[in-house]
Protein backbone atom coordinates (compact mmCIF):
# COMPACT_ATOMS: atom_id res chain seq x y z
CA UNK A 1 0.00 0.00 0.00
CA UNK A 2 0.91 3.42 -1.17
CA UNK A 3 1.39 6.28 1.45
CA UNK A 4 0.36 9.55 1.12
CA UNK A 5 3.79 12.10 0.60
CA UNK A 6 2.85 15.58 2.43
CA UNK A 7 6.11 18.08 1.46
CA UNK A 8 8.26 14.92 0.78
CA UNK A 9 7.41 12.87 4.45
CA UNK A 10 5.22 10.19 4.45
CA UNK A 11 2.20 9.99 5.96
CA UNK A 12 0.13 6.76 6.81
CA UNK A 13 -2.70 8.50 7.18
CA UNK A 14 -5.49 8.70 4.19
CA UNK A 15 -8.68 10.84 3.45
CA UNK A 16 -11.79 10.30 3.14
CA UNK A 17 -13.69 13.80 1.93
CA UNK A 18 -17.48 15.53 1.20
CA UNK A 19 -17.56 16.03 -2.20
CA UNK A 20 -20.48 18.59 -3.34
CA UNK A 21 -21.65 18.53 -6.87
CA UNK A 22 -21.43 22.07 -8.63
CA UNK A 23 -25.02 24.06 -8.95
CA UNK A 24 -24.64 25.97 -12.12
CA UNK A 25 -27.90 27.30 -13.16
CA UNK A 26 -29.15 29.76 -16.10
CA UNK A 27 -30.86 33.02 -14.88
CA UNK A 28 -34.23 33.48 -16.64
CA UNK A 29 -33.71 37.38 -15.68
CA UNK A 30 -30.97 37.59 -17.84
CA UNK A 31 -32.00 35.73 -20.33
CA UNK A 32 -35.25 38.02 -20.71
CA UNK A 33 -33.11 41.32 -20.73
CA UNK A 34 -31.12 39.73 -23.42
CA UNK A 35 -33.88 39.10 -25.68
CA UNK A 36 -35.80 42.51 -24.41
CA UNK A 37 -32.15 44.34 -25.59
CA UNK A 38 -32.27 42.25 -28.91
CA UNK A 39 -36.02 43.32 -30.18
CA UNK A 40 -35.12 47.00 -28.56
CA UNK A 41 -31.77 47.47 -31.00
CA UNK A 42 -33.88 45.56 -33.74
CA UNK A 43 -37.18 47.19 -33.88
CA UNK A 44 -36.34 50.57 -31.78
CA UNK A 45 -39.22 52.22 -29.67
CA UNK A 46 -42.10 49.42 -30.72
CA UNK A 47 -39.92 47.17 -28.46
CA UNK A 48 -39.95 49.19 -25.73
CA UNK A 49 -42.70 47.02 -23.70
CA UNK A 50 -41.39 43.76 -24.75
CA UNK A 51 -42.00 41.25 -21.98
CA UNK A 52 -41.86 43.84 -18.96
CA UNK A 53 -44.99 42.07 -17.53
CA UNK A 54 -43.80 38.71 -17.10
CA UNK A 55 -45.35 37.25 -13.56
CA UNK A 56 -43.34 35.61 -10.96
CA UNK A 57 -44.50 32.38 -11.91
CA UNK A 58 -43.67 32.36 -15.18
CA UNK A 59 -39.99 33.78 -14.65
CA UNK A 60 -40.00 30.44 -12.10
CA UNK A 61 -41.58 28.47 -15.00
CA UNK A 62 -39.26 29.34 -17.32
CA UNK A 63 -36.08 28.49 -14.89
CA UNK A 64 -37.24 24.86 -14.50
CA UNK A 65 -37.52 24.57 -18.42
CA UNK A 66 -33.91 26.12 -18.68
CA UNK A 67 -32.37 24.48 -16.23
CA UNK A 68 -33.80 21.14 -16.75
CA UNK A 69 -33.16 21.17 -20.59
CA UNK A 70 -29.58 22.21 -20.23
CA UNK A 71 -28.69 19.51 -17.74
CA UNK A 72 -30.22 17.30 -19.53
CA UNK A 73 -28.24 18.62 -22.53
CA UNK A 74 -24.94 18.42 -20.64
CA UNK A 75 -25.29 14.80 -19.75
CA UNK A 76 -26.17 13.94 -23.06
CA UNK A 77 -23.21 15.42 -24.59
CA UNK A 78 -20.68 15.00 -21.87
CA UNK A 79 -20.73 18.53 -20.52
CA UNK A 80 -21.05 17.61 -17.02
CA UNK A 81 -19.03 19.44 -14.65
CA UNK A 82 -15.68 17.58 -13.55
CA UNK A 83 -15.06 19.82 -10.53
CA UNK A 84 -16.68 19.29 -6.83
CA UNK A 85 -16.47 21.63 -3.46
CA UNK A 86 -14.81 19.77 -0.62
CA UNK A 87 -17.14 20.32 2.66
CA UNK A 88 -15.04 18.73 5.29
CA UNK A 89 -12.40 15.71 5.42
CA UNK A 90 -11.82 13.47 8.37
CA UNK A 91 -8.37 12.05 8.06
CA UNK A 92 -7.52 8.10 9.32
CA UNK A 93 -4.27 5.99 10.15
CA UNK A 94 -3.62 3.48 8.20
CA UNK A 95 -1.82 1.89 11.16
CA UNK A 96 -4.72 1.78 12.90
CA UNK A 97 -6.61 -0.47 10.88
CA UNK A 98 -7.05 -3.49 12.71
CA UNK A 99 -7.18 -6.57 10.08
CA UNK A 100 -8.67 -9.01 12.77
CA UNK A 101 -12.30 -7.11 13.18
CA UNK A 102 -11.79 -5.15 9.64
CA UNK A 103 -12.05 -1.63 10.31
CA UNK A 104 -10.57 1.40 11.15
CA UNK A 105 -10.16 1.11 15.37
CA UNK A 106 -9.59 4.85 15.83
CA UNK A 107 -10.59 8.02 13.96
CA UNK A 108 -8.19 11.04 13.78
CA UNK A 109 -9.42 14.82 13.22
CA UNK A 110 -11.87 16.42 11.09
CA UNK A 111 -11.17 19.24 9.45
CA UNK A 112 -11.49 21.70 6.75
CA UNK A 113 -9.66 20.92 3.08
CA UNK A 114 -7.87 24.00 3.78
CA UNK A 115 -6.00 22.97 6.79
CA UNK A 116 -3.99 19.85 5.64
CA UNK A 117 -0.82 21.37 5.69
CA UNK A 118 0.29 20.29 2.65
Amino acid sequence: MDAIECDGDQQDVFYIAQAIEPKIEIDPINIIEKMQDQAIQEYDYYAFDYLNRVSRADIAELHDRLNKEFNDWQEKNGYKPNFYDIRSEESFSINDYDSEKREITKQHKQTDIYDMGC
